[in-house]
């Protein structure tokens, strides 16, 4: 098995269109502790998100949380609250087609390192080895 880990992904705030947010020319976790909080709970987001906010010494206004990364999107879209995500998971829309807004914190949020494995014998198609070649660069 082969495996590949130079991929990292950052965490941006997701905000719906239109939001007071997008009129700062910085955002910091201060800014969005002031708005109702959507959390994704799903594999460890919830326990990196909250160590992030403990090593800034401030406290997400916690309004709901979910495991669905769709329903964070609907959310935001909705004007519900807001949200810090990975990259990886930004979508401009939700699945309404709600537009939703993503914003550049000016706190150092943690990145996430993104590895890729395959089998060692096996070649990979040529779509795969794109994939691999893109994600690592």
């Amino acid at each position: 098995m082969f495996f590949g880990g130079r991929a990292w992904i950052g965490d941006s705030g997701m905000i719906r269109s239109h939001h007071p947010l997008l009129s700062l020319e910085t955002v910091s976790l201060r800014d969005v502790a002031h708005y109702p909080y959507i959390m994704l709970t799903v594999d460890e987001a919830d326990q990196t998100a909250i160590s992030y906010w403990q090593q800034s010494g401030l406290k997400p206004n916690t309004l709901f949380q979910t495991t669905s990364v769709e329903a964070v999107r609907s959310l935001i879209a909705n004007g519900t609250g807001v949200s810090i995500l990975s990259d990886l998971v930004y979508r401009p829309w939700s699945l309404e087609g709600r537009r939703i807004e993503h914003v550049e914190l000016s706190n150092p949020i943690p990145a996430m390192n993104v590895g890729l494995a395959w089998a060692k014998n096996s070649p990979l198609e040529a779509s795969a080895q794109a994939f691999c070649d893109q994600a690592l660069m």
